[in-house]
């Protein structure tokens, strides 16, 4: 599927300059349509977390944080908003409360039927209802910490978490009849995952990944450990409950961002240094053949997007007030937008047409991409 040479290049931008397309006008540039501001107390700084699009690409589901005062000590709160795609309508902004954050806090929104938002922390499922913005948390369990990734398909739920000292992949199936948060979904099977869950109450956190057609799983840790931070890729079989192979195991230099392609095919690995690498998920002669590799910035990659036919991507930095967008087959960059606030979080609609981009000071924008 990749040929067996490592292809280096470098991202340039495409300037007013390049070819003219049959039509006679220029390509059209990234289109701001609109943007919102999730803090409701110009003292209480949110920061987005990470965001996602509904099924039918009507909603955005947010994830940020906040930091704030409880009694007498100042702690992490979480919250869970729901914008209207279309004009950035707040539709619900509630926090669920206390929340313990990890220096990079990459836990993700996801969407159930009914465009439900559908969370998960510290051991709590939370659910947002669209119909109202109520949030709805089932009781504790035994679970000390969600890690939380997911993918949905066809009814189907796949989720990473950590329990009795354990991590699990765990197969579910959506429950719609029963909107109550304490019983969304049932799980069908599950399987182990090799993830030293003790590091987590040391503050060790754990970059992970699922393809959207949940073929696909990558988990990596966030640390500097000479030599390289490990990173396994597994193969996922949900023909009959879970089944989970080890594909291949690699390193990889101080990872900030793991991100799988919506098919699986290709793995973006974000770097603290800014550099990014793409690799083919096929392993040939014992290992993982590079597809491409390249630098934008000296920053931290902060998040990696696919778009959902696979084609381009996005990413930002934490230093750089720019989200670029790449065409993958090209392997040039095709576009730049520019922010007035650091970007953190990124997210395509399920058409590809926008891009939803959440910053580091609580700000959510859509974008029209028509490249």
């Amino acid at each position: 599927m990749y040929a067996k040479c490592i292809v280096l290049f470098t991202i340039v931008v495409v300037s007013t300059s390049q070819p003219v397309p049959a039509t006679g006008q220029p390509p059209a540039r990234p289109i701001k349509l609109w943007s919102r501001n999730l803090s409701v107390d110009e003292n209480v700084k949110m920061q987005v977390q990470s965001l996602i699009f509904s099924r039918e690409g009507n909603s955005v589901g947010v994830y940020s944080t906040y930091f704030a005062k409880f009694d007498t000590i100042y702690r992490d709160f979480a919250k869970l908003s729901l914008l209207n795609s279309t004009d950035g309508t707040m539709r619900a902004n509630e926090s669920i409360g206390m929340v313990r954050i990890a220096a990079d806090d990459r836990r993700q929104v996801a969407f159930l039927a009914n465009e439900r938002l559908l969370f998960a922390v510290d051991g709590r499922m939370v659910i947002m209802n669209s119909s109202n913005g109520k949030i709805e948390t089932s009781s504790k369990n035994d679970a000390k910490l969600y890690l939380s990734t997911w993918s949905i398909t066809n009814g189907s739920v796949l989720m990473l978490l950590a329990q009795n000292g354990k991590a699990k992949l765990s197969l579910n199936k959506e429950i719609n009849e029963n909107m109550h948060a304490r019983s969304p979904l049932r799980e069908i099977g599950s399987a182990s995952i090799a993830i030293n869950t003790d590091r987590l109450e040391e503050g060790l956190s754990y970059l992970v990944s699922v393809s959207a057609n949940g073929a696909y799983l990558a988990v990596g840790e966030l640390s500097n450990t000479p030599g390289g931070s490990p990173l396994t890729l597994y193969r996922i079989s949900t023909d009959s409950g879970v089944k989970v192979d080890i594909l291949h195991r690699t390193s990889s230099t101080a990872p900030s961002c793991v991100r799988l392609s919506p098919a699986g095919d290709l793995l973006a690995i974000g770097a603290k240094d800014g550099g990014i690498k793409l690799l083919g998920t096929k392993v040939v002669d014992g290992k993982l053949l590079e597809y491409a590799s390249f630098r934008r910035t000296n920053w931290t990659i902060a998040d990696i997007a696919f778009s959902p036919n696979g084609k381009s991507m996005a990413l930002c930095s934490t230093g750089d007030k720019d989200v670029w967008l790449v065409d993958i087959e090209k392997k040039i960059s095709t576009d730049k937008i520019a922010l007035t606030d650091i970007p953190t979080s990124l997210a395509f609609s399920p058409n590809g047409k926008t891009l939803a981009i959440g910053t580091f000071q609580g700000r959510v924008e859509l974008w029209g991409i028509n490249n």
